[in-house]
């Protein structure tokens, strides 16, 4: 992992009870934070899954890039952060490869869940329930710039029955998608019931 991770300079690795700690060099924050997904994951992943097939299943978490070794702490609580939102997943997880908004819904937050209007809960509680069918095309539909048409092929559905689901989620939620404001509740209130799940699945597994 280190050998992965370290480019001319050789990281600082520390085992620190059930983790495995890098401290990893670098002389462009910025730049190394951005090429992050396209050098250092790939890499990492190639160990990870070649230790997986050797009995040695491993969640593998990285920061973005701190100045100074006074942020390492910073480092090290981002690091966490993720690797705990995926509960007891194996694989590869950077922080990177986040937007700020998926990076600030990766918790869940008693305080944002009060914000959001009851009936918004209620509805993704009861799509979650069904399998989540709504809030997937949903996300399909944001991820595809509100193109309806984009977001059913994408999702191998008729753009009829997107239209269909989009229609059911304004009327379940008392919310118009058209406006921007509304969408980001939904979205929000999904992602911190996702956060809410992994944090219950957490605290229920043994120390």
């Amino acid at each position: 992992l280190a050998r992965a991770a370290g480019g001319s300079t050789s990281p600082l690795a520390v085992v620190r009870q059930d983790e495995i700690v890098l401290v990893v060099p670098v002389t462009d924050g910025a730049a190394v934070t951005n090429c992050v997904a396209a050098t250092i994951v790939p890499r990492l992943e190639d160990v990870r899954r070649r230790l997986a097939d050797g009995g040695l299943d491993l969640a593998v978490a990285v920061s973005t890039a701190v100045s100074g070794l006074a942020h390492v702490p910073d480092a090290y609580r981002e690091a966490n952060t993720i690797r705990a939102a995926h509960g007891s997943a194996p694989g590869v997880f950077a922080l990177s490869e986040l937007s700020a908004f998926e990076y600030l819904t990766l918790r869940a937050n008693p305080t944002a869940s009060r914000l959001i209007a009851p009936a918004v809960h209620e509805f993704v509680a009861h799509d979650a329930h069904d399998g989540g069918p709504l809030i997937a095309t949903l996300r399909e539909y944001v991820a595809c710039d509100l193109n309806a048409r984009r977001a059913a092929e994408n999702l191998h559905i008729h753009v009829n029955t997107a239209h269909y689901r989009l229609a059911r989620i304004a009327e379940r939620t008392g919310l118009d998608l058209r406006r921007v404001s509304h969408l980001i509740e939904i979205l929000i209130a999904a992602r911190l019931a996702d956060a809410q799940l992994v944090a219950s699945h957490n605290a229920d597994r043994p120390n």
